[in-house]
Parts: structure tokens; C-alpha cells; sequence
């Protein structure tokens, strides 16, 4: 409306209301007075007292993200609650320290069982209490996290060994849940080497910096997927030849891959084909251990590999193992020297020789021959 039109009550009515809201601005504890105008001559002008500030409030505990466990530790929403229960062994004992209790969610893009980030905590005295817990429904998982060797397998409540077999723990608002025991088997292990095949199909120990990861495999609707608790170890380099250990297996059948996300090797499946279809399965008992599954990481290269056999020999093996020096290079910083009169040394040299190859001479004593 134009300003030409106002009255001079109209006017003078809407100068208070600018004057109260730009002092309610300034104080910032002051509530802005309600003015009430009209136009009918006579009507009075009506303003209220000033509102005292309300007290401060609590803080708001953040929004509970999707995977139903509140983002901020001490933080929970006032519909959380808690999941709670024992553990025990096989023997009826409490478990004490190692494993942990947590909770898996589903993930809509993938449909699979996911765990939950954050929501593990761990068993003490063969007690747990998983707190924070929004409602929905979950799967509660249990496992040995360990960096040495997981001693009991994992699983699910309430007698599962699979995330997919296992029953909804349905969480409602404010109301704790007890009662959610397990009794955990022994659990399996599948423990191996690792080595590498060079471009020339000679045998090498894996090069250190190689960055070999490997990982179980379930049958799962017909198909061979990932657990889904994620059963994976990465290639540990403290000795040679470098090896893994997937330990905390429940009893079942399983298939192992090997990848490799650093380093320039195809991607295997024991015992060494491309596909996990072809690949070969291990079916293992609680407690059972399945070693010696091995691998042998191969080349990204599209090339064939091409082997060329070089014969050497000589007359006996003192003259051999001259050829064989003449062969590896006269010069070197390092040499192993056995004797040529019994078979021991040079057994006890082969392996070492694999793992740190150097010149290696075979001599027949009291003297050397000269090369």
C-alpha cells in the first residue's frame, strides 16, 4: 500500500513497530512489544509488557544416522536403548577377553548384511553390553579380533555361522533387551605361502611392498561371495617366503581368493585359476587347521611367457659347479661354499639360496681348484 495513503494513526503505528523491533534486535533477550493498529478513530493502541528470556536448553543429541547407532559417543536419542548378554564356550565357561559383540545392519543397495561402524564393544568376563542401539532390526554378530590367532570362530545369534542364517534382533524404543547369549565353537584356520612367478616363469620369493590381500569365500544363493563379516588378511612379510593366516573360521565350506591392489599380479583363486568358479573348496571342522594353501602370484602381462632352458654341466660336480658360477656372474660380494664329499651342506644351502640368491660352489676339500 502506498505510503500516501496511510492515516496518521496508521503511520504513527508503524513507526513503533520499527522502533520495538530494532531495540529487540539490539538487547537479543528482549521480546519485540506487540503493537495492535486500526483504523477506526478512537481505537486505542494496545503494546504488551516485555517477555523475560526463556531459560537455556539441553543440547539436541545429533540425528541417529541409517545405520540405527547414534554418530557421537555419549550421545543417544530418547528412543535408544540397550542389547546385552553371555558368552560362553563349548565347556559352558565364560569367555573373557577377545572376542566382540556388534551389530550388523542391511544395506539397501546391496541387500547384504553389513556391519555396523562403531557399534562393536568388547566381551568382558563373558558379558557384553551393546549401548546406543536404535530400534529397527539388526543381526548380532560375533568375532575374535586379534592381530595373532583368533581361537574361537565367528557367529551369530543365536546358533548361526552366517549373517544371512541368522535371526532379527528386533530393537523397539526405550525397551533393554536381555538374554542374548551365544556359545562360541573353536574356531578353523587356513594359513599358506605366498610367492611370485617373474616375467622370464622363474620362482621368486614376493617382492617386499607387494600389497597381496587374502580373502574367504561362501556359497551364498547359489553363488561364491565375500563372508559377510569379511574374512581377510593381508600378506605378512616378517619371514621368507611371506605367508597369511585367516584364522576364526566357523566349521564350513569355503574357497580363498588372492588380490593384489598395489603391485602388477592378476587377481587368483586357490589352487591358482581365474575364476572363483574353477577354483577348488576347503571344507574345514571347528578347530581344524588347513595349511599349505599356497600361492604363486602371476604377471598382469598379456604375453605368453616364453622359457629358455639353459643346460649346464660339467664333467663332475666340482666342474659343474665352476659352470655354474661362470654362468651367475664371476663377481659377487657374497659366495657359498660347500664341501663336495657329503650331501648335507649342499641341502642345508638350497633353501638359502632360494630366498637370497647368490654364487654357489661346490669344493672338494684339502684345497680349493682354482676357477
Amino acid at each position: 500500500m502506498p505510503h500516501a495513503s496511510l492515516t496518521p494513526r496508521r503511520r504513527r503505528a508503524l513507526s513503533l513497530i520499527v522502533a520495538a523491533t530494532s531495540l529487540a534486535i539490539v538487547l537479543g533477550s528482549v521480546a519485540a512489544p506487540a503493537i495492535a493498529a486500526t483504523d477506526e478513530p478512537g481505537a486505542p493502541i494496545e503494546s504488551s509488557a516485555p517477555v523475560e528470556p526463556a531459560a537455556p536448553t539441553a543440547p539436541i543429541a545429533p540425528e541417529t544416522p541409517v545405520d540405527g547407532v547414534a554418530p557421537v559417543e555419549g550421545w543417544a536419542s530418547v528412543s535408544a536403548t540397550t542389547i546385552s548378554g553371555l558368552v560362553k564356550d563349548r565347556a559352558g565357561k565364560p569367555i573373557s577377553d577377545g572376542p566382540f559383540a556388534y551389530l550388523m545392519g542391511m544395506e539397501a543397495t546391496s541387500g547384504r548384511w553389513k556391519e555396523i561402524m562403531g557399534s562393536g564393544v568388547a566381551i568382558k568376563n563373558g558379558a557384553y553390553t551393546l549401548t546406543n542401539v536404535e530400534p529397527g532390526a539388526y543381526r548380532l554378530a560375533f568375532r575374535q579380533l586379534s592381530n595373532e590367532y583368533a581361537t574361537y570362530g565367528a557367529a551369530f545369534w543365536p546358533t548361526s555361522t552366517t549373517a544371512e542364517a541368522a535371526r532379527d534382533v528386533v530393537v523397539t524404543a526405550n525397551t533393554p533387551m536381555t538374554g542374548k547369549d551365544i556359545v562360541l565353537a573353536p574356531g578353523a584356520a587356513i594359513s599358506g605361502l605366498v610367492d611370485a612367478r617373474t616375467s622370464s616363469g622363474m620362482l621368486r620369493p614376493l617382492p617386499r611392498g607387494a600389497s597381496i590381500r587374502a580373502t574367504i569365500y561362501e556359497k551364498l544363493d547359489g553363488t561364491w561371495q565375500r563372508r559377510a563379516d569379511d574374512f581377510t588378511s593381508m600378506v605378512d612379510f616378517p619371514y621368507l617366503p611371506p605367508g597369511y593366516v585367516l584364522s576364526g573360521l566357523p566349521a564350513g565350506t569355503y574357497r580363498v581368493g588372492f588380490s593384489d591392489s598395489s603391485s602388477p599380479y592378476r587377481d587368483q583363486f586357490w589352487p591358482g585359476t581365474d575364476t572363483i568358479e574353477t577354483a577348488t573348496s576347503i571344507t574345514l571342522t571347528a578347530g581344524q587347521t588347513k595349511a599349505a594353501t599356497n600361492a604363486t602370484m602371476i604377471l598382469k602381462s598379456t604375453k605368453p611367457v616364453v622359457l629358455t632352458v639353459n643346460r649346464i654341466s660339467g664333467k663332475d660336480r666340482y666342474s659343474t659347479s665352476v659352470e655354474l658360477s661362470k654362468f651367475n656372474g664371476r663377481y659377487a660380494q657374497t659366495v657359498y661354499i660347500a664341501t663336495g664329499t657329503d650331501y648335507p651342506d649342499a641341502l642345508a644351502a638350497a633353501p638359502l639360496l632360494v630366498n637370497r640368491p647368490r654364487p654357489f660352489s661346490s669344493r672338494c676339500p684339502p684345497r680349493f681348484r682354482p676357477l
